[in-house]
């Protein structure tokens, strides 16, 4: 996770302050009560279930597209403003959503900035719809919905509370990416703006309902969470469709670029194969595992950049012609960066040509840099071996293909030196039958081999 600039830091303390300033000047422009006296005892109910509907939807949002998720809470703070007044609502919000984004935070999910950010942007969002309906219609709360300017008010507050809740957003990142926040507000109103409407109506029909009807709102958490399970499924199968074509172009784009020699077809197949099974017997967790595995079907696609007389000489190369070579994975690392699918997977991409004891290409990694890089070196480190099995047990028009036995008598005599023991004693595990009986042969040529696969 990116850590946030000195800038954005300062900016996130200002909105902050801002929403403290608003709650200020609330407390002293609302002596209108806040709406609870009308429910009877258990008045206080009403808000302490808004703001756990309101840290809920912050725990589960909405996937909307690539990088723009869609959190419903809208419709609790809209419903909120309307019931309380301005200053509960603000507490109400400011509540629900530190608790959502506390949560989150402690997964991993968020940074800490997060809990003090967009929680002082959704009251902040709530004061300025404030400003905008009170000022249309002096009332108390809950307010009355008789008064014919509601057909003026109630859509003007909605959009304070849009912008207000969205231009800060953009701010925030457009600081942190040095990119333009009011195109970064644009691109997200073309993906959210219809969906944030219909969930300003869903929080109109709370509020009216809750009006009348104090208990409804626990029953119309029950339909709610239909719809929002309905809506998850749907969204989640379209990004599967969307992710499944997306892995599919690539993959027939690499395998495509592996066509262009004779000796590598299938090759992306078979490295994805062997890795898979080698991760499997390093017990790692599925997600990982399949990581690993998408990274060895596209491995080689830099060498789309590598031209055909290097790829297919069947002599030794020249300096320059290994120049050429190792730019592969830097190439297919630049590539695979256009698709999300692949964000993960190309950083294993990048690594499958170091070596353990630091002589290996693009970066020349040595042992384990840091406990955050760890996984995706040890993914490196299992993708270089499988593609150097296959390698090395395939025909090239330099050498017979070797025999199993002798290629993992090979992968072996390079154990701690070219590849982590862990990954080794994986391989010799999974192919065990083969293992016990390996027969020793001359290691360098094609340990050279192997390191150019």
């Amino acid at each position: 996770m990116v850590k946030l600039s000195r800038t954005v830091r300062l900016y996130v303390l200002a909105v902050t302050a801002g929403a403290g300033l608003a709650a200020a000047g609330w407390s002293f422009a609302w002596p209108n009560g806040n709406g609870l006296e009308s429910y009877g005892e258990a008045g206080w109910l009403l808000p302490v279930t808004f703001a756990v509907l309101s840290g809920t939807a912050v725990l589960f949002p909405l996937t909307l597209g690539p990088g723009h998720k869609l959190v419903i809470n809208d419709m609790v703070h809209f419903a909120s403003l309307i019931l309380f007044g301005p200053l509960l609502a603000m507490a109400v919000v400011a509540a629900g959503s530190a608790v959502g984004y506390g949560a989150l935070t402690i997964q991993g999910k968020r940074r800490v900035w997060d809990i003090v950010f967009n929680p002082s942007k959704n009251a902040l969002a709530v004061a300025a719809g404030g400003v905008v309906y009170y000022s249309i219609i002096p009332a108390h709360a809950p307010a009355s919905f008789d008064d014919a300017r509601q057909m003026l008010a109630l859509p003007l507050m909605a959009v304070a509370m849009y912008l207000v809740n969205t231009v800060p957003a953009c701010v925030a990142a457009g600081l942190q990416h040095h990119k333009h926040p009011l195109q970064l507000w644009m691109n997200g109103r073309r993906v959210d703006a219809l969906q944030t409407v219909a969930l300003f109506l869903l929080g109109l029909v709370t509020a009216l309902t809750v009006r009348q009807y104090p208990w409804a709102i626990i029953v119309m958490t029950l339909p709610a969470a239909l719809i929002y399970v309905t809506l998850k499924r749907s969204a989640d199968l379209l990004d599967r469709l969307q992710d499944n074509h997306t892995i599919t172009a690539v993959e027939a784009m690499a395998d495509t670029v592996d066509l262009r020699n004779p000796y590598t077809h299938d090759h992306g197949r078979r490295v994805a194969d062997v890795a898979l099974r080698i991760a499997r017997a390093m017990a790692l967790p599925e997600p990982e595992v399949e990581q690993v595995r998408l990274a060895a079907r596209v491995h080689n696609l830099g060498n789309i950049g590598v031209s055909d007389q290097v790829l297919r000489k069947p002599g030794k190369l020249t300096p320059d012609e290994w120049e050429q070579v190792e730019k592969h994975v830097r190439t297919g690392y630049d590539i695979l960066g256009g698709f999300a699918d692949y964000r993960e997977c190309r950083e294993i991409v990048l690594r499958h040509h170091e070596r353990w004891d630091g002589s290996g290409y693009p970066q020349g990694l040595q042992g384990v840099q840091s406990a955050e890089t760890h996984r995706l070196q040890m993914a490196g480190q299992i993708l270089g071996v499988a593609d150097a099995l296959d390698a090395m047990t395939s025909e090239r028009p330099y050498r017979a293909a070797l025999t199993l036995e002798a290629a993992l008598d090979v992968i072996g005599s390079e154990k701690g030196r070219q590849w982590h023991p862990a990954v080794v004693e994986a391989v010799e595990r999974t192919y065990s039958a083969a293992a016990t009986t390996r027969r020793s042969v001359p290691a360098g040529a094609a340990m050279q081999t192997a390191a150019g696969a």
